[in-house]
């Protein structure tokens, strides 16, 4: 008996260093050291990316959209592009008298806004939205928590410019100056586990529905989904490596996290 339980806690022992092990190895892939995020400078730079009848993505069917971005210096006083696609839809902060973050899908499409308006110059967001064919709900997620919900038909235009980071794609104007991190468009309602994983860098690129993905982590603006969207920088915009996950992440609690 002696033997036999000597032998048992030797083996738990093992047990318990692999597991140890296995937790450290997982926390290593969440948070990569070399996280390489878009940087703008507010002047005149930005990523361009070739239009694609793609990633104007599908009229009157499901739809998300999901960004990290901070600014940084002082809040934008006019409204400002994190990514623009006109005549398809625009994410902009609207300005420091208005204070939302808006997605607008242009035309007839419909305007979805966040009711956050106390942005810290600084501090990282995650914005997400999904639009659901079925119900024309459309919900404004900031964090990994829901914050509005619209209703909406689900009408775009179909866009007549190049898709542009930290610009309007319609005029040389509403320079971003801040950073951007992993956009990723859909051609579907993504669900609440997905919306994490775009959140903590869990994509491979191959999910079905994954339109494109910029991460800029290879220091390009090149599309890390299987679709090849490659975008380019324009007048110096480039990446730096800013390692923002884990502490934002572990600040953040959403509404999805007891799935894990």
């Amino acid at each position: 008996n002696y033997a036999r339980m000597k032998k048992e806690k030797k083996m738990s022992s093992r047990f318990r260093a692999l597991v140890i092990v296995s937790i450290v190895s997982a926390a290593s892939m969440t948070y990569a050291a070399d996280n390489r995020v878009l940087a703008l400078d507010g002047v005149n730079d930005s990523v361009v990316v070739p239009y694609s009848l793609q990633i104007v993505l599908p009229y009157l069917e499901d739809i998300s959209l999901t960004t990290w971005f901070k600014f940084t210096n002082s809040l934008p006083a006019t409204e400002t592009a994190i990514f623009s696609f006109n005549d398809a839809y625009t994410l902009s902060y609207l300005g420091s008298s208005d204070g939302r973050i808006r997605l607008r899908f242009h035309g007839t499409g419909g305007t979805f806004h966040s009711t956050s308006n106390s942005w810290q110059v600084g501090r990282w967001y995650h914005f997400g939205i999904t639009w659901q064919k079925s119900t024309t709900n459309g919900i404004v997620y900031i964090d990994g928590s829901q914050n509005t919900t619209t209703i909406d038909w689900g009408r775009r235009y179909d866009s007549q410019t190049n898709f542009y980071m930290g610009r309007f794609s319609w005029t040389a104007g509403g320079y971003m100056k801040g950073c951007i991190d992993d956009i990723t468009l859909w051609e579907k309602k993504i669900s609440d586990i997905e919306l994490s994983q775009t959140m903590r860098k869990g994509l491979n690129g191959s999910e079905a529905g994954l339109v494109a993905w910029w991460n800029f982590d290879d220091s390009t603006a090149n599309d890390a989904s299987t679709n090849n969207h490659d975008g380019t920088f324009q007048n110096g915009a480039t990446t730096i490596v800013d390692n923002f996950l884990s502490p934002e992440i572990q600040s953040i609690t959403p509404q999805w996290a007891a799935a894990f």
